[in-house]
């Protein structure tokens, strides 16, 4: 793997787990920060759509990983929102 795939797959590692974290806390009734969560993922994704098709290729993995996690927070959120409500 070359520097540019370990560094995007180190960012999509993090993003992940601090989206995983953020999953825990919804689960836990705690409020969560998102902070500029949007803004990393969003410049991940743009640094990738840069690179080239073998880094694209590389980053397929790690990229369905964190969208799989950003569905599952967003589900989170959503029945969170929904028992506050209820």
């Amino acid at each position: 793997m070359n520097d540019l795939n370990q560094q995007l797959a180190a960012r999509f590692e993090s993003l992940t787990d601090k989206i995983r974290s953020a999953i825990y806390e919804t689960h836990m009734g705690e409020t969560i920060n998102l902070g500029d969560l949007e803004k990393k993922v969003e410049k991940l994704c743009a640094d990738v759509s840069k690179a080239g098709k073998e880094t694209k290729q590389a980053m397929q993995r790690p990229m369905a990983e964190m969208i799989a996690r950003l569905d599952e927070l967003a589900h989170g959120l959503k029945e969170h929102k929904d028992r506050l409500k209820g």
